[in-house]
């Protein structure tokens, strides 16, 4: 019965996805479906990996597991359950209440699987099925956002195919989320004409769906949004925008460290304590953090070189550690031409968006760098930064041009697009 309902909820997303204006603008029906099957399957392998390897292992199996015993307390006993859902603790027995915020986000991830779980009889392949479905959407949405403002589809297409990125967001977990939220707040705040309460609401959905997944994560955006919207305004000059994105970034971690218990360096050092106290076969050299300036400075190579280069071939352990990392190499290759590119041809430039998308991707990777001493995470966590990362410098590589780049930029117009995506709607 489970592959039945697999296959009708299959049918059905597709279906959907020929028939909606937001997807078949950018794509050919069979292209559109090629693309959506692509998601799909990859979120199952990696389900199917998962029970594979590492059975009943990890946060996705826990609440997985504890949705269904959720979804039959729910009909059976509905009023205990909506009370403990809005209980204090979400009806979960937490040991430590130190980190409200961590258990909400568990909480939403639990309620997911739980409604997911009711529609699905409790398969965990329809959950990421269904689930691959607005994540789609989302990369969808991030797609329209570098095509509008890169005018090709070369760097567009970093929001869909990047191995690593299809491989951790098509699982129903918080990178998913995040990546989705993500990719829909620069979709809206990119929208044409004058902000509405339609559209601040939606940003702020956007807003609460990150700080429910990842919320450091959104943190490292918020000086990258600024920095877009205030060079939004042509008179003021980049240089003096990034003095002010610089002072504003200052007073709000000054406001920030004075707000919050013992300081953020000493939030973040107990961050990377949690993570040095897990056991893992991936575990790479970072020296404990103490809560002082002095030791994050001499800290600080060794989480640029975690955050942004780590796994190295071979490290690991595991085989599909070695593929992530062939990947990144690429990336790097990709990136260090194209800063070739620029020096060689010095018309060509960052835009503001470019530094936008750095100024999100380079601080978060080395905020990584910095907490997490395992391969594995590092390459899941650093999976949301590398379409912000890739996508300027494939566009400066376009541009310069390379015949290769145009060549696969022209093959893609004629034969995968419909048509010329003018404005995003």
């Amino acid at each position: 019965m489970h592959i039945a309902i697999f296959i009708f909820y299959f049918f059905l997303l597709c279906l959907a996805a020929v028939r909606i204006h937001f997807f078949k603008d950018c794509f050919k029906p069979a292209y559109l479906l090629l693309l959506f099957t692509l998601h799909a399957a990859v979120g199952c392998m990696h389900t199917w990996i998962a029970f594979r390897f590492f059975p009943n292992h990890g946060d996705i199996w826990v609440f997985f597991e504890d949705s269904n015993s959720m979804k039959q307390q729910l009909l059976t006993h509905p009023v205990q359950f909506l009370s403990g859902m809005f209980s204090a603790n979400g009806g979960f027995n937490f040991s430590d209440t130190s980190q409200p915020l961590l258990y909400a986000q568990y909480q939403f991830l639990q309620y997911i699987n739980v409604f997911l779980s009711l529609i699905s009889f409790n398969n965990f392949y329809t959950n990421t099925l269904l689930f691959s479905f607005p994540v789609f959407a989302g990369s969808m949405a991030l797609f329209k956002v570098f095509y509008k403002v890169f005018k090709k589809p070369l760097p567009a297409l970093c929001a869909l195919l990047l191995p690593s990125v299809l491989f951790w967001t098509s699982e129903l977990y918080k990178d998913g989320i995040f990546y989705m939220a993500i990719s829909y707040f620069f979709y809206f705040l990119l929208q044409p004409g004058r902000a509405t309460v339609r559209k601040l609401i939606l940003l702020l959905i956007c807003v609460l769906l990150m700080l429910m997944s990842r919320a450091n994560a959104f943190i490292t955006l918020l000086p990258a949004v600024a920095f877009f919207l205030l060079t939004e305004k042509k008179s003021l000059s980049r240089g003096l925008v990034a003095g002010a994105i610089i002072t504003t970034v200052i007073i709000t971690a000054i406001v920030i460290n004075a707000s919050i218990q013992g300081g953020i360096l000493a939030r973040i050092c107990e961050r990377q304590k949690d993570f040095i106290l897990l056991e893992g076969g991936s575990r790479i050299f970072l020296p404990a953090l103490a809560p002082s300036v002095a030791s994050f400075l001499t800290v600080f190579p060794v989480a640029l070189i975690n955050g942004f280069f780590q796994p190295f071939p071979g490290a690991g352990g595991k085989l599909i550690y070695t593929a992530f990392s062939a990947e990144l190499m690429f990336m790097w290759l990709i990136i260090l031409f194209a800063c070739w590119l620029m020096i060689r041809k010095k018309t060509i430039r960052l835009s503001n968006f470019d530094i936008t998308c750095l100024l999100f991707a380079l601080p978060g990777m080395i905020m990584i760098g910095y907490m997490v001493p395992f391969a594995g995470a590092i390459i899941r966590y650093r999976t949301i930064y590398l379409p912000f990362l890739l996508a300027p410098f494939v566009n400066i590589i376009c541009d310069y041009p390379v015949r290769r780049a145009q060549v696969i930029n022209d093959w893609f117009r004629r034969n995968v697009m419909v048509s010329e995506i003018k404005n995003i709607q």
